[in-house]
């Protein structure tokens, strides 16, 4: 059965709006909801549209990929370090360009754990935008994906 695109995107747009709530929300409270709807574990973050830098990385991250929150928060870490060397150029140009557009996006790619171990992630990442409809902060959630359901992502968000 073919899955029409637009539905997919509604899909989203409604688990986005289920996590994330409102914009001016706290980061504890989309922590909350997230928790509440999604089989653990569950990485919450918040970052930088522009750097993709982290703000904030819940302590789960640590328990997933091994690497310490405080290495999360280190520019360029998130790209370089847990985007699997294969994914890194199809992983990050897609949530570059997504987030340029305002877009609210997910994406599926691998992920390097610290001890070596590769995992797949399923990263949901919620646009916020300011008073002039640019970016100003970027919400996500990573889940992680069986193998066997891992789908590089498209090339157009």
């Amino acid at each position: 059965m073919k899955t029409d695109i637009a539905e997919v995107d509604a899909r989203l747009q409604r688990t986005l709006a289920d996590v994330f709530g409102s914009s001016a929300g706290s980061i504890a409270d989309v922590e909350q909801r997230a928790l509440a709807l999604f089989d653990p574990p569950v990485i919450v973050w918040e970052g930088d549209p522009d750097t993709f830098q982290f703000t904030y990385v819940s302590k789960c991250a640590e328990d997933v990929l091994g690497y310490p929150v405080s290495r999360w928060l280190e520019l360029g870490f998130w790209a370089h370090s847990v985007v699997h060397p294969d994914d890194q150029t199809n992983a990050v140009a897609f949530c570059a360009l997504a987030t340029a557009k305002g877009r609210d996006h997910d994406f599926q790619y691998r992920a390097t754990c610290a001890d070596g171990r590769v995992v797949v992630l399923h990263d949901m990442v919620h646009v916020i935008k300011g008073p002039l409809k640019v970016p100003i902060r970027l919400r996500g959630v990573m889940t992680l994906v069986a193998t066997s359901e891992f789908q590089e992502p498209s090339r157009s968000p």
